[in-house]
């Protein structure tokens, strides 16, 4: 199922796809055993935005086209839910919406926080923001908020929590860069045992930064 949006980011959404089929192959939904019923929940993956309409790519949006999607969603009825939501689904424990869509903003950029937090607030929408830990670490420590930059701080990342329209998830603290070994990607030749600690150590510490900084423990992993 595809939804017709501006913005192109729609189709870089299969990692997240993939998060979410692993989410569902551990549970059952609160189904009987006959039923093959199927519910296609649509992922629309966003990562910065920017007002600037140079600076836009397939990786950038404009405050105006979130705006447009955001409004698009809803007038075609349209519910965002959260991943949390649907590991409550599977478990029985809660209801979907007729048209459920997730959302999710890859990084972390502070523009999320800038523009995609009220415009959810103004569609009643809820999304996903995936936090990449080293840059988060960084910008909490400097005071440079500038849009076309920055990344949210761990007190950026607890109010949004907290507003109960925003999940966080875990971006790896640093396997994000597309050199070496191209994020969390296991490199070629390298011992599964080698990787296993690099890729807990990492994720593990952005889990536990997370816990002591914004006090949340993401259950969602972004590959």
């Amino acid at each position: 199922m595809i939804i017709k949006l501006n913005y192109k980011s729609l189709f870089y959404a299969l990692s997240f796809l993939f998060l979410l089929c692993i989410i569902c192959s551990y549970f059952t939904p609160s189904t009987t055993a006959e039923s093959t019923d199927e519910v296609p929940i649509p992922v629309i993956m966003y990562h910065h935005i920017y007002d600037n309409s140079k600076a836009l790519n397939d990786y950038v949006i404009s405050p105006a086209e979130l705006e447009e999607d955001f409004k698009y969603l809803n007038e075609k009825g349209y519910t965002a839910i959260l991943p949390r939501e649907l590991l409550k689904y599977t478990r029985g424990e809660f209801t979907l919406p007729e048209k459920p869509v997730i959302i999710t903003f890859d990084d972390g950029f502070e523009s999320v926080y800038h523009y995609a937090y009220p415009l959810a607030e103004k569609y009643k929408m809820k999304f996903v923001m995936a936090v990449f830990g080293k840059e988060t670490e960084h910008f909490s420590k400097i005071n440079d908020h500038n849009v076309a930059y920055s990344y949210v701080t761990w007190d950026e990342i607890k109010e949004l929590s907290e507003s109960g329209i925003v999940e966080i998830a875990n971006h790896t603290y640093n396997l994000h860069k597309i050199s070496e070994r191209k994020g969390a990607k296991i490199k070629p030749g390298e011992s599964q045992e080698s990787y296993a600690k690099i890729f807990n150590e990492d994720v593990s510490s952005l889990q536990n930064m997370l816990t002591k900084n914004s006090d949340i423990t993401p259950m969602t992993f972004v590959y």
